[in-house]
């Protein structure tokens, strides 16, 4: 029993479906998202965050219903509860996106600054107390006091490291975006050539 292969062209349409376009399109796509962040930072985090926020009422509106058609019980107040919750809290987003904004990223620098701290102690304890243990004890020692340098550097300089943080982001989709761009022509020229 042989079992047979697909051909190039049959394989190229099984894995996009035959649509380079499309594939072309996200690339175009995410390439203008990349450019909206890196360019307009704070945009785009608001924008985020708008979006968030109407998601939110929006589950706080399917969660109201779902307790108001419940067939009773003690949860269903509590989903109603949650369903309310939600939508306050997506009102509040809305209203205040940018409030919201420098929150959350207050508290994501927060975490990464103390997290830095923390495991560049650890880093420097370890080696302090298990030295003859380790090969090189100055580099991890390094590493741990470089670690403390970051996190105090974030606590002491945040926007800085926030607005960082969101340019590697936008990057980052702007790196996708070409990528994609890239595969969409090059399978569109594979797809001449085999047809």
């Amino acid at each position: 029993m042989t079992v047979s292969q697909p051909g190039p062209g049959r394989m190229r349409k099984m894995l996009l479906g035959g649509a380079w376009w499309l594939m072309l399109l996200r690339g175009i796509v995410a390439l203008l998202v990349g450019l909206f962040v890196v360019v307009q930072p704070r945009d785009a985090l608001t924008l985020t965050a708008q979006i968030l926020g109407a998601y939110a009422i929006f589950d706080g509106i399917g969660a109201s219903v779902a307790a108001f058609r419940g067939r009773g019980g003690g949860s269903r107040l509590w989903v109603l509860a949650r369903g309310a919750l939600s939508i306050i809290l997506g009102i509040l987003v809305l209203t205040l996106p940018g409030l919201f904004v420098r929150v959350a990223g207050a508290i994501w620098l927060t975490l990464i600054a103390v997290q830095s701290i923390l495991a560049g102690a650890l880093d420097v304890f370890t080696v302090a107390r298990a030295r003859k243990e380790f090969e090189r004890p100055w580099s991890v020692t390094a590493g741990g006091l470089l670690l403390i340098l970051l996190g105090a550097l974030i606590i002491a300089a945040p926007r800085l490291f926030g607005e960082a943080i969101v340019l590697y982001i936008g990057l980052s989709i702007i790196a996708l975006g070409l990528l994609l761009i890239g595969l969409a022509l090059l399978l569109r020229f594979m797809g001449r050539r085999l047809a």
